[in-house]
């Protein structure tokens, strides 16, 4: 019983959800700019405010990353939209960080703009100590 009810607090605590085809498709229009060569990209979307999600980018090729999986991205971008529909994220880039190598300003810029129960959901990892 007391197993259960830590898989379900831990399940409550990483809500967030993929973004399916269209939402990518629409996100991939906001104004990201990963740079020029080899990218595997994906988002996560809060459950907790519907108006949020982070677009990830990791760069591939050149000893940097393995593409193929959705883990350690190189790049975040917070996407923050006005209407719940799946256009809206065109255009709704609200901040931007490299996490690997760190640029540490643009990450604690990319932290203090997302609300807390956005942190909490989408950049625990990253926004610890800020």
């Amino acid at each position: 019983m007391i197993a259960l009810v830590a898989l379900m607090l831990a399940g409550v605590a990483s809500a967030s959800r993929p973004a399916t085809h269209t939402e990518m498709y629409w996100m991939s229009s906001a104004p990201i700019y990963t740079g020029i060569g080899s990218f595997e990209e994906w988002a996560r979307l809060s459950t907790r405010d519907g108006h949020y999600a982070i677009y990830y980018a990791k760069r591939c090729g050149g000893g940097v990353a393995r593409c193929g999986s959705h883990r350690h991205p190189t790049d975040a971008y917070l996407l923050r939209r006005n209407r719940l529909t799946s256009r809206a994220w065109a255009g709704s880039l609200a901040a931007e960080a490299q996490l690997r190598p760190a640029v540490r300003p643009e990450i604690v810029r990319l932290c203090h703009i997302a609300p807390k129960s956005v942190r909490q959901e989408l950049l625990t990892g990253y926004c610890k100590n800020t």
